[in-house]
């Protein structure tokens, strides 16, 4: 679906790490994307629990844009520089737009035995592209999750939501960030991650796609201190005819660096995917591990499915790997279920929904997995 503002400019994002023939048309994906000027913040409301003090917040454009200081898990400072400079997944022309809206990242920063702090994201109410950056600042050996909600249930619209996110997660820390996408189908949504880990950081990324027109995804965690560490599971479910294109980077910088992708997914009717994945293993990264998995259905006769694993290698001492599993239902499987009283079209939804469980299972929080699955329409395991 593309934006019907007529005040937009073709911008190329989700750049593949090395390119490719251009006749495969996936060095990136072309989107049309709204006049920054014309950019608003996206609504946000946020929770933030640390036990005694219970916190909600909203954040909106009469903000200067940093949370409050009285908000658990939050802080408000001036912007740090390195941390705006961490490079994201969707490439520099992404962050360029993103930079050129001069909307204010929402600041937060991990406190001493915080729970997760929950972000409630949906478009803004007068705008048709809105915008949410957010920074996230883990210290050392200090732990945080963060659980965003992309969901436009209370003003379905037309246009497009966008949030970006950044990371710095110091030495030792542990970081989670969990991502779910649940707006409507007429709703375009962009995400867009950097991630900057130090010395035995490690920092897991879950990502559920459910729903939206279009899906534009970006990633790039940079390992850059020795035994850092990252986990990445995705998971999307595509139809209609709508479009999907991911853009994620595992960069290894440090020594006895160690990063995993897992994606699971679904194509339905005419939906369209394309996954890049890289794993890029810069020189000095000796001893360092990546791993690369995808697992995609395919349930309609014209979906379009592109998978494009790469490995970058400059240093000899690494290992490396990636794998894909492509393909359609099992006959057997449904005629099994079918002598078992159930419907093919049951049978469908019983295999579809049990790619994206394992992805769900993955969220670890009791409130955001029963939306997700109320929202799939995934039965409880």
């Amino acid at each position: 679906m593309a934006i019907a503002n007529t005040n937009t400019e073709m911008t190329r994002i989700n750049p593949l790490a090395a390119l490719t023939w251009h006749r495969l048309k996936v060095n990136n994906a072309p989107v049309r994307l709204e006049d920054p000027a014309s950019v608003n913040r996206a609504e946000c409301r946020i929770e933030g629990n640390t036990g005694a003090d219970h916190q909600t917040r909203e954040v909106s454009d009469n903000l200067s844009g940093a949370l409050s200081a009285d908000l658990p898990g939050s802080q408000n400072e001036i912007q740090d520089k390195s941390l705006s400079e961490i490079r994201t997944g969707a490439g520099e022309a992404f962050a360029d737009w993103v930079r050129n809206t001069e909307i204010e990242a929402v600041r937060i920063s991990a406190e001493e035995n915080s729970e997760p702090v929950r972000m409630h994201i949906g478009p803004a109410e007068t705008a048709h592209t809105a915008i949410l950056p957010v920074e996230i600042t883990v210290e050392d050996n200090k732990e945080l999750t963060v659980i965003m909600d992309l969901t436009d249930a209370s003003k379905p619209c037309r246009g497009a939501l966008a949030v970006q996110t950044r990371i710095k997660a110091g030495a030792g820390a542990r970081v989670k960030l969990v991502q779910l996408q649940l707006t409507q189908n007429t709703v375009q949504v962009y995400t867009d991650i950097g991630v900057e880990a130090g010395e035995n950081a490690h920092v897991q990324i879950v990502q559920l796609f459910a729903g939206g027109a279009d899906v534009y995804a970006g990633s790039e965690i940079t390992l850059r201190g020795d035994g850092s560490s990252s986990q990445v599971f995705i998971g999307y479910q595509g139809a209609g005819k709508g479009k999907l294109d991911f853009n994620y980077n595992s960069v290894h910088i440090g020594k006895n660096t160690d990063s995993s992708m897992t994606v699971n997914g679904v194509l339905r009717d005419s939906a369209e995917k394309t996954f890049r994945g890289t794993i890029d293993f810069k020189t000095g990264s000796s001893g360092a591990v990546g791993a690369e998995t995808e697992d995609v259905l395919l349930l309609g006769e014209t979906v379009v499915n592109k998978t494009v694993p790469l490995i970058l290698c400059a240093e000899e001492d690494v290992k490396g790997s990636h794998g894909a599993s492509i393909g359609q239902l099992d006959e057997e499987m449904l005629f099994y279920l079918g002598s078992r009283g159930i419907s093919e079209q049951k049978a469908v939804d019983l295999m579809a929904g049990a790619r994206i469980s394992r992805i769900v299972r993955e969220i670890g929080d009791e409130t955001a997995e029963k939306m997700t699955r109320e929202f799939l329409g995934i039965d409880d395991e």
